[in-house]
């Protein structure tokens, strides 16, 4: 069955798109919910306004994915993660703490719209891609800055064993105490 969708469909298309789904899928909660409509409907003319606007709708989304996406590309991206002395990452960069990164900045942003090129393992400056909307991405690079690891110092349990002195007790002492009962 094809119909338009009047909103993005995850797994499905976006606003705009003319698809094809199963008749279920469609009659059961498509069109019932208003996320599409129908494109065989006996209405021709109301068929062709309604399609007029979401192509108005379609529009106004993907402009505004393109004054996003100028936006985004003024921006620097940097984030600090400890790392080893060779400029390797304990562990990566995910997604989450790059969708955080830019919610700090006031830019709403899913973590499934952010599509890093490779994994990013080690220090240094990385190109990730954005996904505002299926006819605008953006590229954006992020800095990933070692987190410098102090010297380690002993915990101050093991200081305070090493300061306390240690009683030697013979062998006869501890066997003395052993067999002697204990007073109750």
């Amino acid at each position: 069955m094809k119909v338009v969708l009047t909103e993005d469909i995850p797994n499905v298309g976006v606003l705009g798109d003319q698809v094809q789904v199963k008749p279920g899928f469609a009659r059961n909660y498509l069109i019932p919910q208003g996320k599409a409509i129908l494109t065989s409907s006996k209405r021709n003319k109301e068929l062709q306004h309604r399609l007029e606007y979401v192509e108005k709708l379609r529009q106004a989304a993907i402009e505004k994915a393109q004054i996003l996406a100028g936006q985004l590309k003024e921006i620097d991206l940097e984030i600090t993660k400890k790392a080893g002395p060779s400029g390797r990452l304990f562990g990566s960069v995910t997604n989450k703490e790059l969708e955080d990164l830019l919610v700090e900045k006031d830019f709403q942003v899913t973590r499934k719209d952010i599509l890093p090129h490779e994994p990013i393992k080690t220090v240094g400056t990385h190109t990730v891609s954005i996904k505002l909307h299926t006819k605008v991405k953006v590229e954006v690079h992020v800095k990933v800055i070692a987190e410098l690891i102090e010297a380690e110092t002993p915990a101050p349990e093991a200081q305070i064993l090493e300061e306390s002195p240690v009683e030697e007790v013979s062998v006869e002492e501890t066997e003395e105490a052993i067999e002697s009962p204990v007073a109750e």
